[in-house]
């Protein structure tokens, strides 16, 4: 829900900027090193509902995957916050995958410029290189979990 969102920012902000800590912004943001621009501030309530409906979806497998890039790429693009956007884009996506049965995957360091390069193709309308950025992790944390199980 938007409550439980909005929360999950307030605990990863609160020791950072405990001032926007759990509320949408109230300004326009730019996000630096980025063409992209987000919407207008009065609009971030409403197109924060395409993220929350996302996360009740209920589909597994791949469509899971499908539906947690799409969290993750919604709430960077509508960046709702001041601060914090990434940090709960990536808890969003983990949160929607882990509920469809796949374990929580981590973007790493080195691969910080494909997920740049990723996100800025899907700002152009082409999602596949960050939903293939994502599957692979998901593959990486599935293959992880394995290896310890046996």
């Amino acid at each position: 829900t938007e409550k439980d969102v909005l929360d999950l920012h307030a605990l990863i902000l609160e020791k950072i900027d405990p001032q926007n800590a759990g509320f949408y912004r109230h300004e326009q943001v730019f996000i630096e090193g980025s063409k992209f621009m987000p919407p207008a501030w009065k609009n971030v309530p409403e197109l924060m509902k395409t993220v929350y409906l996302e996360l009740n979806d209920t589909s597994k497998g791949v469509e899971a995957v499908k539906s947690a890039v799409k969290v993750h790429y919604e709430t960077v693009r509508i960046h709702p916050f001041v601060d914090g956007n990434g940090r709960l884009a990536r808890l969003l996506m983990n949160l929607r995958l882990m509920r469809a049965g796949f374990p929580p995957t981590i973007l790493r360091r080195e691969e910080r410029r494909a997920y740049y390069s990723a996100l800025e193709k899907a700002d152009d309308g082409e999602f596949r290189p960050l939903a293939m950025l994502v599957a692979k992790d998901v593959e990486k944390a599935l293959n992880l979990y394995l290896e310890a199980a046996s």
